[in-house]
């Protein structure tokens, strides 16, 4: 027997860098195409992306950049924190090896003690989670109105109750992360809208894949951070969106969950 072991780069407490997406890094800078990558890893082409967008949400620096096509064509490559990020972590893996070996030659696994050792990982069904740090608290008895300074100069406003506030122990200048179901992000093409929703994200739609019924529409709001929504395809043509037009992300401050 011998022990064997995946680790985790996390950021602010989410997973960041698995196995999965380091390989998926690799044969992008092989490639310099996200489709090609995924055919590689194997991997979805869709699921590609969204992992190449929650790694650029939850990094301080930019991994993957993405050009448009053009005359000398399009493509995606990495970025030097990216190549660095990579080194890093296979230094890593081989010094785990190196000490999971030695674990593995000194233990009695008939003893029962390292048998039932499991790894319990748990993962949000959310697909927008961004981190910011506190920039304004207001409460009451009840609730607290949460803002968030993103990455770039955007904010996001989040209600919640006093005790989560007060649980979480949130402060002015402490880092969160803001929490936002796809489902609950509305999409609007103008700015100038009548709406009680608290928050109006400004960005450029840098993808849209429609069904018949629903579609779901990745805005870049800067910084490479992407916000997810999903809305219905008769909206994607009513509103008349298309990949390069700019656009507001529109959500309730009751939407917004906050963890760290």
């Amino acid at each position: 027997m011998e022990l064997v072991s995946n680790f985790i780069i996390k950021s602010n407490d989410s997973d960041f860098i698995l196995e999965k997406r380091i390989k998926l890094l690799c044969e992008i800078e092989k490639t310099g195409s996200i489709l090609q990558a995924a055919k590689n890893v194997p991997m979805s082409y869709k699921a590609a992306w969204d992992a190449i967008d929650l790694m650029n949400n939850l990094s301080s620096h930019t991994l993957v950049e993405r050009k448009a096509g053009g005359k000398s064509g399009g493509g995606s490559h990495l970025s030097e924190y990216a190549k660095n990020l990579i080194k890093s972590y296979e230094l890593i893996k081989i010094a785990q090896k190196d000490f999971l070996d030695l674990v593995s030659k000194n233990t009695d696994f008939d003893s029962g003690y390292i048998k039932n050792l499991q790894r319990i990982a748990m993962q949000i069904s959310a697909r927008n989670v961004f981190v910011g740090k506190v920039s304004k608290i207001a409460s009451n008895d009840v609730n607290a109105e949460v803002v968030l300074s993103l990455k770039g100069a955007q904010e996001i406003a989040s209600i919640i109750t006093k005790n989560s506030m007060l649980n979480l122990e949130l402060e002015v200048g402490k880092e969160a992360k803001a929490i936002i179901k796809s489902s609950s992000v509305m999409i609007s093409a103008t700015k100038d809208i009548q709406i009680s929703a608290r928050n109006v994200l400004e960005g450029v739609i840098n993808k849209i894949n429609s069904d018949e019924i629903n579609a779901e529409v990745s805005l870049d709001i800067g910084e490479n951070q992407i916000l997810t929504a999903v809305i219905t395809a008769n909206s994607i043509k009513k509103l008349g969106l298309k990949v390069g037009d700019k656009a507001y992300g529109i959500i309730k401050s009751t939407s917004v969950m906050i963890g760290l």
